[in-house]
């Protein structure tokens, strides 16, 4: 009889440690730190416009556009992030001649919204920045360059956007399973298992992210027409592992680069000029300032 109770004591205090791992990563992913940067394009005598744009599910999201002679890129930071982290960048290729516009994601920085869905519902940010460019007529062909979650959702939204010619994808992740995978064995070293697959299918239901379309994996077949840059920051050795396995999946014209400390160059550091450099080669092939743009520009509509 002790036996028994030893046994049921031991079960139930498994599943009660089970959920609360649950509930400590998917707070961890669902709710991130509300960072509001600190530093502004103004701050760094950059000439610029604060900019607001609204999401096709209703958030508000709050940004900057800073005007330039040539194509446009998009920046698109990481979870947890803000546009802060990401200006030295906005400035290195702003100096090149290219706009740029930056913006905080959903439930992140200055932008509405209480929920991250991993960049699952974030695609529709980037959709919202690419509507924007269209309102305001941003010359040129466009590009786009996502951080981890920013370049999962930005990859998932260039599948329907003809204008994205030149992407450059930092450490992106296949799907939201690999994602709580690696996370799982970064915070509890669990492997990928049954506890993954639970915490995505919670996941799932709490944000509205069910069904299929959030498969990285299936969606980069549908870039053939657009170049690609992979970097991997080698920030852990799934992610790296994450990155050329995208790579190895995607049609041509691609390339990849290693980056080691990618993350840290964005704002200091001796690799940061390494970094930008290797950032607006990419760009002045595939996105050339002086090339006559590509893009059919939405005529605006006529006033009453």
């Amino acid at each position: 009889m002790k036996k028994r109770y030893l046994v049921a004591a031991a079960v139930l205090f498994s599943a009660l440690l089970i959920v609360a791992m649950s509930l400590y990563v998917l707070a961890e992913v669902t709710f991130p730190p509300r960072r509001i940067a600190t530093i502004t394009p103004q701050s760094l005598l950059m000439n610029s416009q604060d900019v607001h744009f609204t999401t096709s599910d209703g958030l508000k999201l709050a940004g900057y556009y800073i005007p330039g002679s040539g194509g446009t890129i998009l920046l698109c930071h990481d979870f947890g992030s803000n546009v802060g982290d990401l200006l030295p960048l906005a400035s290195a290729l702003n100096e090149a001649g290219y706009a740029v516009l930056m913006f905080d994601f959903r439930a992140h920085g200055k932008s509405a919204g209480r929920v991250s869905t991993l960049g699952a519902r974030e695609k529709l940010d980037v959709s919202a920045a690419l509507r924007f460019l269209d309102s305001r007529q941003s010359p040129g062909d466009r590009g786009l360059l996502g951080i981890s979650m920013g370049g999962y959702a930005g990859a998932l939204a260039a599948a329907s956007a003809d204008e994205l010619k030149a992407l450059v994808l930092v450490d992106p992740y296949p799907d939201l399973d690999s994602y709580f995978s690696e996370r799982l064995r970064i915070l509890f070293h669990v492997g990928k298992g049954p506890l993954a697959s639970l915490m995505r299918d919670v996941f799932a239901i709490y944000t509205g992210t069910t069904g299929k379309g959030w498969s990285l994996e299936e969606s980069l077949p549908s870039l053939k027409h657009k170049t690609i840059l992979f970097v991997s920051s080698q920030s852990t050795d799934r992610s790296d592992q994450f990155c050329h396995r995208l790579y190895d999946i995607t049609p041509e014209p691609k390339e990849l680069a290693v980056i080691k400390g990618f993350h840290e160059a964005l704002t200091l550091g001796a690799d940061k000029k390494k970094m930008e450099t290797r950032i607006l080669r990419f760009f002045r092939e595939f996105l050339p300032l002086d090339a006559p743009s590509t893009r059919v520009i939405p005529a605006k509509p006529e006033s009453q």
